[in-house]
């Protein structure tokens, strides 16, 4: 079924086991940009169905299931012996799509925006407006808009695709995301004295601690800082220890959270 409630059931039908499994990697499992952007030259209506265009680490993307489906999915995995590990990444968020910026009131849309096509996509955004503070805000994002600073030149500051770039390197304590504030959904709570990357890596070990993943693949690895790795890792192995002492009768072994990336 291409989705949480699809994996579980060829989980119970031991597809996996029969294939010698004990692991599965799924793809960044959380809630995505809404609607499309342009694809590569103008190319085609853009979805976000490979998980990289994060938009609330907080909740799971509606095109995977629930978060019932998630914990079904996960305690079925490790009663037959297979490990879960999320994809994550931690550089960047997903772009603007018309359909966000309507809903969460950032950026400004010119008139007729919802009759666009792939050739004028862009045309319907006004780049220099004030409003772009609406989104995620300049503390939070590199992004070459109106207030926010613009990408560096290296690794670590660079936009990669065109994507904002997270100052998980910032030592400024920031609030929770503007847009945010017309979110009815999210689970994101404001929490005092917290970076960027303070706010990324709860958002991320929640997830261990609530369910007991069992590792991340890191995408982007050399885009951020290695301290902020190191801080992400730090506290999953925490977490997943505290899932584990809540959940003995769940836990595979005393296995600590494991971390991979690419290179």
């Amino acid at each position: 079924g291409g989705d949480l409630a699809g994996l579980t059931t060829k989980i119970n039908a031991n597809y996996f086991t029969d294939l010698g499994v004990n692991v599965l990697w799924i793809s960044c499992p959380f809630e995505q940009i809404h609607g499309w952007v342009v694809g590569k030259n103008n190319g085609f209506k853009h979805y976000a169905y490979h998980g990289y265009y994060i938009q609330d680490y907080t909740l799971i993307d509606q095109n995977m299931g629930t978060t019932n489906d998630l914990k079904t999915f996960i305690d079925t995995a490790h009663a037959k012996g297979i490990r879960v590990v999320f994809d994550i990444v931690m550089n960047h968020p997903g772009y603007n799509t018309h359909q966000d910026m309507n809903q969460y009131q950032f950026g400004t849309l010119y008139a007729g925006w919802e009759n666009a096509t792939v050739n004028n996509y862009h045309d319907f955004i006004d780049y220099n407006a004030s409003t772009w503070v609406n989104w995620w805000g300049p503390q939070w994002l590199r992004a070459g808009l109106p207030g926010y600073s613009a990408p560096g030149g290296d690794e670590l500051t660079k936009s990669v695709g065109d994507l904002p770039d997270f100052k998980t390197e910032s030592t400024e304590h920031v609030g929770l995301p503007a847009f945010y504030a017309r979110k009815s959904d999210t689970k994101a709570v404001y929490m005092p004295n917290t970076t960027v990357r303070g706010y990324l890596i709860k958002w991320l070990t929640d997830w261990v601690r609530s369910y007991g993943v069992d590792g991340f693949r890191v995408d982007t690895a050399k885009h951020v800082e290695l301290a902020g790795w190191s801080a992400l890792k730090s506290a999953a192995v925490q977490a997943l220890r505290d899932w584990k002492a809540a959940n003995p009768a769940k836990k595979l072994d005393d296995l600590d959270f494991w971390m991979t990336a690419e290179a």
